[in-house]
């Protein structure tokens, strides 16, 4: 099965999801030679604020724009 392109932010404080569940998908695309990306962001929890969140609308937009653009 072939795995599209992934984006991958998470925060480090995170008690929803644990941070180790991001290690193991970068570990999992990694194996695979899936194209990724790793963010995970110190401090922040399940939701991203202030300086993490522009960082990840900047990261968002920029990955769509090169997976998605023709």
């Amino acid at each position: 099965t072939r795995l599209p392109p992934t984006l991958v932010l998470h925060g480090a404080q995170d008690w929803i999801v644990p941070v180790s569940n991001a290690r193991a998908l970068e570990s999992f695309l990694q194996a695979r030679g899936v194209p990724h990306e790793v963010m995970i962001y110190p401090g922040e929890g399940h939701g991203f604020s202030g300086t993490a969140q522009a960082d990840a609308d900047r990261r968002v937009a920029a990955f769509l724009d090169r997976h998605l653009r023709r």
